[in-house]
């Protein structure tokens, strides 16, 4: 993307989105949604979350930094969320990451560095089209303006505190993001918001009807700037509560219920769909981790 020829603070009122800013959580997450055999994870490697500052947070949910040090390689997979990852690791050059249908594995080796910006379902719209960037990646440097992003990088790349590298990453976003977010992308973040936070969306109409649009209307948002329809992201993020949940104390068939799956089985197929696991294979294999980890 080149460079504004007046860039200027992102815009972000309560009015020119719809009432987002007052539906939308602003801090970071502290919960492990998505994230495989997260205690492992959490014991192998320093992982934090960190918020940004206005006027980011209505597109961007948090940053998210990463630094490990491993004597023995690992694979971490992850189920990822409908929305696009924008990340820096270790000296590779900066890459956006669209929302993948199928899970994604992490090889960890040796010593690294992450910084990533994770945006809100649809917000990343404002940089490229959601549609364009399901299941790939793509260079930052065709998005964003060169001295710019040259300028974020040598920040992230060095071994500057959280603090100086999160505000490179927002220095240069706010100069990259359009100065007003369209109306139809507030819509999409705010129909995907209560797909993620509503239990009680278990159907397109349902979502609609929450959401005061026909399901043509929601489809077509989704598809434009979150590309994917709105059946599949009200079952991902079903999928990633019942991961959150499972344990050895679990209830299948009333977490099956309360999550809205017709019966237990159904919660079985997704959640292995998701996972490659079944739901007892994967508490199984959650306890070996946890001994591992714990021995060593």
């Amino acid at each position: 993307m080149k460079k504004r020829a007046n860039p200027g603070r992102l815009d972000v009122t309560r009015e020119s989105y719809n009432g987002v800013v007052t539906t939308i959580d602003t801090g970071p997450r502290s919960d492990n949604r998505g994230i495989l055999f997260a205690e492992r994870m959490r014991r192998a490697v320093d992982f934090r979350r960190v918020a940004v500052a206005p006027p980011l947070t209505p597109v961007v949910e948090h940053c998210w930094l990463a630094d490990w040090d491993l004597t023995e390689p690992i694979e971490q997979k992850v189920v990822a969320h409908p929305c696009v990852n924008l990340v820096w690791q270790n000296d590779h050059r900066p890459r956006a990451h669209g929302p993948s249908r199928t899970l994604t594995r992490r090889p960890l080796s040796g010593r690294g560095r992450v910084l990533g910006v994770q945006f809100r379902p649809g917000g990343f719209a404002g940089v490229a089209p959601g549609h364009t960037l399901v299941d790939t990646s793509i260079s930052a440097a065709e998005l964003f303006d060169g001295d710019d992003l040259a300028a974020a990088t040598s920040v992230i790349d060095s071994e500057a505190s959280d603090e100086d590298r999160v505000a490179a990453v927002q220095e240069l976003l706010e100069r990259a993001m359009p100065s007003a977010v369209d109306d139809a992308v507030a819509r999409t973040m705010a129909l995907a918001h209560r797909c993620r936070t509503d239990r009680s969306i278990l159907r397109v109409d349902d979502l609609a009807t929450a959401g005061r649009v026909s399901a043509r209307t929601a489809q077509r948002l989704f598809a434009t700037h979150i590309g994917l329809s709105p059946k599949w992201v009200i079952r991902r993020y079903r999928a990633i509560e019942a991961i959150e949940h499972a344990d050895g104390a679990v209830n299948w068939s009333a977490l099956a219920a309360r999550l809205g799956y017709a019966d237990q089985a159904h919660l079985i197929r997704e959640f292995g769909a998701a996972t490659g696991f079944s739901p007892t294979g994967y508490v199984a294999r959650l306890d070996e981790t946890a001994s591992f980890t714990r021995d060593r």
